[in-house]
């Protein structure tokens, strides 16, 4: 269930000219997501997808943030590797 609700007034433009609309937002404070992500192997055993790409991906995320507010300063998170314990 979220947390808060945030309003947040934007213009934009159309053909039709300037507009201006409420955009709402539901959020979830100190929220945290815990999750396995399986990385693909080329035939050879050769990773498809790096380590250093994925930290790459993140860090991108944790300094500008993804999500509708980024331009707010929202959506930024920060990030742990680990490796799986089989």
């Amino acid at each position: 269930q979220p947390t808060g609700i945030a309003d947040k007034a934007v213009r934009f433009m159309t053909r039709m000219g300037p507009q201006s609309a409420i955009k709402t937002r539901e959020f979830v404070m100190g929220a945290t997501l815990d999750f396995p992500l399986l990385v693909l192997t080329q035939p050879s055993g050769k990773l498809v997808v790096s380590e250093g790409d994925i930290k790459t991906i993140l860090m991108y995320g944790g300094t500008h943030g993804y999500g509708p507010a980024r331009g707010d300063g929202e959506g930024r998170y920060a990030f742990s590797i680990a490796e799986a314990v089989a």
